[in-house]
């Protein structure tokens, strides 16, 4: 998204290649065109991303958010929240596991078991094509972790469904741990780029590139990475009818937590400020970070009761929201 904007501030500015050119041979002529690319060749190369996109500083285009989001110390209510996190996710983790396996007994039948076969072909597959297509940075992302997860569930499941002995205990112990983590993330995603970011980024599109805009949002690549394993997903949680279980939300909680410390030891610090709300350094991060644990549990409730599982409210003593209170008690 950030390499299209810097190319439609270059498009906008200089105009493409091809218009330069033709106003240059309409107007002032083949050797206004010389006289261009001798003193600006940046101009011709930036609007079809040559050689400008290779110099151009990913960093510079995060200077938009204000300075004190993205450089200074952190603030010790979010070093004090991350303690007390680790410390709620050991301290549960033990009751969590021994509720790991699901009273309900899950039998899929062998299209279920082909079909998620074909979803873990086809998440490696696109997986690949993204390395291939230069895309392999977009795997610090949010978005491509929740893409990965998919893959590894499905893979993982497909695995246990198709084979039997020790492989198929390895590989249900991989699922159980992934299953939920990559649903509540792929939701996550989903909703917050549809219901969000894209009314919100279409609004501020100039009017001549909303079209273009649109049209790339849904092509082949953004479709894939924002919507098309959804449904995916959320197939598998209805047709297998498994109900989550208190250890569906602590692996969602420690999967978060993950990406949280992934992001701010590599991301922040180099200033790839992609999620700037995630920024350590406000006494309110705390806040944030237990809101969207929140959001999670939310989604684990919502799910759960949907497959005939128990609710939150139901299914868990108040200790599993530990990990969520510590955030919402230094903020208060």
């Amino acid at each position: 998204l950030d390499t299209m904007i810097i190319e439609n501030k270059h498009v906008e500015q200089y105009g493409s290649r091809k218009e330069v050119a033709e106003n240059c041979d309409a107007g002032a002529g083949a050797a206004d065109l010389h006289q261009l690319k001798e003193k600006e060749p940046s101009k011709l190369a930036s609007a079809d991303g040559d050689d400008s996109r290779e110099n151009f500083d990913i960093t510079s285009t995060f200077e938009m958010y204000p300075e004190w989001l993205r450089k200074g110390p952190w603030s010790p209510l979010a070093c004090l929240y991350f303690i007390s996190y680790l410390g709620a996710l050991v301290w549960t983790f033990p009751a969590a596991s021994e509720l790991s396996v699901t009273t309900q007994t899950e039998t899929p039948s062998a299209s279920l078991s082909w079909f998620r076969a074909a979803c873990a072909i086809w998440g490696t597959g696109f997986c690949v094509y993204m390395v291939r297509c230069g895309y392999g940075w977009a795997f610090s992302s949010y978005t491509v972790w929740s893409w990965v997860l998919s893959t590894c569930y499905f893979a993982s499941v497909a695995v246990r469904d198709l084979s039997s002995g020790r492989l198929a205990e390895l590989a249900a112990d991989v699922a159980t741990t992934v299953r939920f983590p990559a649903l509540v993330q792929v939701s996550v995603t989903v909703a917050v780029w549809w219901l969000v970011l894209f009314p919100m980024i279409l609004s501020m599109t100039p009017a001549k590139y909303k079209a273009k805009f649109v049209k790339f949002n849904f092509g082949f690549f953004m479709i894939n990475i924002h919507f098309a394993v959804f449904p995916a997903v959320l197939a598998d949680l209805f047709l297998c009818k498994t109900a989550l279980t208190p250890f569906d939300l602590w692996a969602s909680f420690a999967a978060a937590i993950v990406y949280i410390a992934w992001y701010l030891s590599f991301m922040d610090r180099n200033g790839l400020h992609m999620y700037i709300f995630l920024s350590p350094r406000t006494h309110f991060s705390p806040l944030v970070y237990s809101t969207i644990l929140a959001l999670y549990a939310a989604c684990y409730a919502g799910y759960n009761q949907a497959v005939g599982g128990d609710t939150m409210i139901a299914g868990f003593d108040t200790a599993w929201l530990l990990p969520c209170l510590p955030g919402w008690a230094l903020a208060a």
